[in-house]
């Protein structure tokens, strides 16, 4: 019993409350003390039918007031993958805790795929524990036995309330839900603490959940004189005459504390102790025994190890009764005991009434927030004090003010809820520690979005927005860091690479102002394909990549690599010729250095991106860049392949000098003609584009070529060389290399490497050491080899080197059909170019590794907005009514946005909204990679129409034509149903609903329904 209880870190918090949609609504509602209680809105029931003052009124209550939340039929199905003929059984219970839930999940900053028992760690379970009490949707289904199907069954039920978390996102942990009335959410908190203690499960989500979608509760507990009139709590004040009903969800995220320090998870706060009892044989079944609330709240704080002098605040029970109030504080003081400082008190109840099975779980909630902010919310209602309540006695008083925290406490607060059966449960909370300030400061980061569609993409970019202006002082890393490891993936995704909180802020509304006005592109491929292309000589300069030097330490170790292997082969480190503070471009612009240096950085380059997730299935290097391809490509060890073009360097700078070299814009036949008309000793030595030609050969002839060319008028431009390259003045370099390599083994390519001097694959027989004479000697085919390159379909080119070089050349030959990106560009900083390319590889489906982006350093990570649900208005059966309440007809889920038109007698039409995004599961019958309607689709299109022209549901089906596939969009497209009478029956066609003339529109199925008569004891 006195056993230390093990701290359970509260990582996670969601809510969806009356008067607060959302957690950060909640501390808002919260602090300026809003009353949230409204009347009874006409979707739960009629006040017309069920109110009535005289509390005599059989069938009636006296209430007309309540806690509500809005848009309870609002949800999105899609995303959950619920069928319409299945959501319209399920409780909007069950609907709208998945929302909660998975916004919880995200405030923890994780993800329901982390958490499922396909990605978790081994040993790693999360459990589901929920408290419901609530059968309210139940009673609408049962107004007509003919609704009763299988998923009234699954959609009701208690225990599936949890247990549908847990199938949907595969949690393999205790999945159970729990009705100790109104201390239900707190009791499952309490289990959720015990399951984490054992090792039973490593991750726990708990709550409960509380709708009022009928008025039966409400009129029994009239009935039982339990409720305010005034639909308020009046808790601790002289005028409590009862508790106001209220509704409401709540889940939090629960860790082990020293798992969630190790894992670096945000903290909220952390529970110390939990306790749950009973109140045995009271003065009656629902009356509460003061002698087992001083035992529930002493055992939790002994457990929790806390003094009663530490405990600062108290969210009471408090459903203002005049006599349950005084018991619960009397109690509680008798835990208190003497003190110098009065403790605060108050109650969630008092802003929008009890939430019953949910009730716990807010004020949970609400405890949690004060200790993190270090401020305590006002009670509301408390006018005169209760005088069976001896405030001056009493070690407690009413917080009726916004506050901060008591001087010189600690942020601990108890929780109590009771049950009116006599479960009672409290709770013990402290602030969680201080979070560790992210100690990593990047130039740029990468926010990786996704969504379920553009839409919802669009929302996402739009809010994200909204919480940077807000946070203008946030970290880019760990606002990344979460986007990228706490949320899930989904088809429609944008990458936007980042500087600064303002342009993000401006770049994400921009995002979002083209998604939603933009069409949208081609389909995502299944498996994108990458290419790497590499660049040749030329592009070197200073101080290339110091932005990745700096951030990246695999970059940084490929550089010290390359200095330890060729020491004492250049006069000084490779990496100080190009970082060092006397690093210039005269310098590194000799060969011996430049070729060294870019297939250090393009080597670099390549494990960046490969402990980001980029792995390339083509390569296609430029003259010196072919030594990286090979290398990426398995043929070269790094060491190999820097050795061979650290040679390669050395020796064509020691041949002849003299050469220069002209690019000049002229397709090959036409320079051929030319070198041949002047009878110039200069050769064509790259074909890099239709009208891109370089020429090299000593220096006189390049001369004349300049001169020729300015009087033809032209395009030329001389190369910053020092030796005519790719000709015959670079044999002594080739024989040297060759029979240098002709010593060392080369592997075979496991690659596809699309050769420049051939534009063809390499073979895997391929002599390499010639191979690498004659790419000295001959001209680079890149024009060639990129259109060979282009046949093998690439979804995405990046260029690897110091300059976007051949990402124009690729450009200018392939158009727009490629996405192109550098990888470096002078005009960009370091950082954000890579950032860019590797945010192009996420949009086209590339999932990148966060741990090769992101550096873990205990830093805070930032509680980001939630998943924006794309929630629609779904049917739910009917309130209940008096007194034909089994006689309501039953709404078919495509109904809900029908229109219908009469045209004459016996005849109308359906016209309705189609979309595999507003029904999720239409998408999954395709045909040839199209979402077409399946056959029975039309068939209940026709039943549907015919239902709600006629309220009949039994028909025969005759004459069925099908004529034409329909195909559907994410987006919707109107369907019409037309329908004819013919005497009993009713003939049917689906066609389009295009406003076309009707003999112009595309007919899709026609038959004919022929009513049926009524099976006895069901609607027709």
């Amino acid at each position: 019993m006195n056993t230390p209880q093990t701290p359970i870190a509260v990582i996670g918090m969601a809510c969806r409350l009356p008067g607060a949609p959302s957690l950060d609504a909640y501390w808002q509602l919260l602090k300026n003390g809003v009353d949230a209680i409204s009347e009874v809105p006409l979707e739960r029931w009629s006040l017309d039918e069920f109110y009535d003052p005289d509390p005599t009124a059989s069938g009636k209550t006296t209430i007309r007031h309540g806690g509500f939340i809005e848009g309870v039929n609002r949800f999105d199905a899609a995303f959950f993958g619920i069928s319409p003929r299945e959501l319209i059984g399920v409780s909007p219970q069950q609907r709208l805790l998945l929302e909660v839930a998975w916004h919880a999940v995200e405030n923890a900053g994780l993800s329901m795929v982390e958490l499922s028992a396909k990605h978790a760690a081994a040993g790693r379970r999360t459990g589901v524990f929920m408290g419901v009490a609530s059968f309210d949707y139940y009673d609408r289904v049962t107004q007509d036995p003919a609704r009763i199907d299988g998923y009234s069954l699954t959609g009701n039920a208690y225990s599936v309330t949890a247990n549908r978390l847990s199938y949907l996102f595969d949690l393999r942990g205790p999945s159970i839900a729990l009705d100790t009335a109104c201390s239900s959410s707190l009791v499952a908190i309490h289990l959720a603490c015990q399951s984490l203690a054992t090792g039973e499960c490593t991750t726990a989500l708990a709550g409960g959940v509380q709708l009022m979608l009928s008025p039966w509760v409400t009129v029994a507990a009239s009935k039982g004189e339990f409720l305010a009139p005034d639909g308020r709590c009046k808790t601790f004040d002289a005028r409590a005459d009862g508790y106001a009903r209220g509704e409401g969800i709540g889940v939090v995220v629960l860790k082990r504390l020293d798992e969630a320090l190790r894992d670096g998870d945000p903290i909220w706060a952390v529970i110390r102790g939990s306790a749950v009892n009973q109140d045995g044989r009271s003065n009656g079944l629902t009356a509460p025994n003061p002698a087992a609330q001083v035992d529930v709240v002493a055992t939790a704080w002994r457990r929790g190890q806390i003094a009663p002098d530490q405990v600062g605040y108290i969210e009471a029970h408090g459903t203002g009764t005049k006599l349950g109030d005084p018991m619960e504080l009397n109690a509680m003081a008798n835990v208190l005991g003497p003190r110098s400082q009065k403790c605060l008190v108050g109650s969630a109840k008092t802003n929008f009434g009890h939430l019953e099975a949910a009730a716990g779980v807010a004020g949970f909630i609400k405890a949690a927030l004060c200790v993190h902010h270090g401020e305590i919310a006002p009670h509301l209602h408390f006018n005169t004090p209760n005088p069976l309540i001896d405030f001056e006695r009493l070690p407690l008083s009413v917080a009726t003010q916004h506050q901060p925290w008591p001087t010189g406490l600690p942020r601990i607060a108890g929780v109590s809820s009771f049950g009116f059966g006599g479960t009672n449960a409290h709770v013990v909370l402290e602030a969680g520690p201080a979070p560790r300030q992210s100690a990593i400061t990047s130039s740029a980061a990468l926010f990786c979005l996704s969504a379920r569609s553009r839409p919802a993409l669009a929302a996402q970019a739009e809010q994200l927005a909204r919480w940077l202006q807000h946070h203008p002082a946030a970290s880019l890393s760990a606002v990344a860091s979460t986007l990228a490891m706490g949320r899930m993936r989904f088809t429609e995704r944008r990458a936007l690479a980042v500087t600064d909180t303002a342009s993000a802020a401006r770049n994400l509304t921009q995002l979002a102002t083209e998604l939603r006005t933009q069409p949208a592109g081609s389909r995502r491929p299944s498996k994108p394909k990458l290419a790497f292309v590499f660049t040749g000589q030329g592009a070197q300069y200073p101080g290339m990549g110091r932005g990745l030097y700096e951030h990246f330490p695999v970059f940084r170790d490929t550089w010290r690599e390359a200095d330890a292997i060729l020491a004492n082969q250049l006069g000084g480190p490779l990496s100080q010729l190009v970082y060092g503070h006397d690093a210039n471009a005269a310098t590194l612009a000799q060969t011996r250095y430049t070729q060294p240096a870019q297939y250090v950085l393009q080597v670099g380059l390549l494990r960046v991106l490969a402990d980001c997730g980029l792995k390339p299935a083509l390569l296609l290097g430029h003259s010196i860049g072919e030594f990286a391809a090979a290398h990426c490509a398995g043929v070269l060890s790094f060491e190999q392949g820097l050795r061979l073009v650290a040679l390669r360097g050395a020796s064509m700078q020691s041949c002849p000098a003299g050469g220069a070299m002209l690019a000049v814009q002229l397709d090959r036949l036409t320079a051929t003609a030319l070198l041949r008309q002047r009878n110039s000793q200069a050769v064509i030595a790259a074909v890099n584009g239709p009208r891109s030609i370089v020429l090299s050969g000593p220096e006189v002839d390049i001369v004349e070529l300049e001169q020729a060319l300015a009087q033809q008028a032209v395009g030329h431009r001389r190369l910053q060389v020092s030796h005519a390259f790719h000709s015959g003045a670079m044999a002594p370099a080739a024989l040297s290399l060759r029979d240098y390599a002709s010593h060392m083994p080369h592997g075979k390519p496991a690659l596809p490497l699309i050769s420049s001097l051939t534009a063809e694959p390499v073979g895997t027989d391929l002599d390499w050491p010639s191979y690498w004479a004659e790419q000295i000697l001959n001209p680079v085919e890149f024009e060639r080899a990129a259109a060979r390159l282009a046949q093998e379909k690439p979804d995405l080119l990046l260029e690897l080197g110091p300059q976007p070089v051949l990402s124009r050349l690729l450009q200018q030959q392939l158009g727009g059909a490629y996405r192109i990106h550098a990888t470096l560009d002078t005009k960009v900083d370091d950082l954000a170019q890579l950032l860019t390319a590797i945010g192009a590889a996420y949009d086209c489906g590339i999932e990148p590794n966060p741990a090769g982006l992101f550096t873990a350093d205990g830093g805070a990570r930032p509680r980001l907005p939630g998943y924006p649900f794309e929630v629609q208005a779904h049917p739910l059966y009917p309130p209940v009514s008096l007194p034909q309440a089994g006689h309501l007809a039953t709404p078919h889920a495509w109904l809900t946005d029908a229109t219908v038109e009469q045209h004459g007698k016996g005849e109308f039409s359906v016209s309705l909204p189609l979309g595999s995004r507003r029904f999720g599961w239409l998408g999954d019958h395709t045909v040839f990679g199209a979402d077409v309607l399946p056959a029975t689709g039309y068939i209940e299109l026709a039943q549907a129409a015919a239902f709600r022209i006629t309220g009949r549901r039994r028909w025969q089906l005759e004459g069925l034509e099908f004529r034409r596939p329909l195909v559907l969009n994410e987006d919707d497209r109107r369907v019409r149903i037309d329908l004819a009478a013919e005497g009993d029956a009713w003939r049917f066609t689906v066609c389009d609903d295009d406003n076309q003339p009707t003999q112009s529109r595309a007919v899709y199925s026609c038959g004919l329904l022929r009513n049926l008569p009524a099976v006895e004891g069901h609607q027709a």
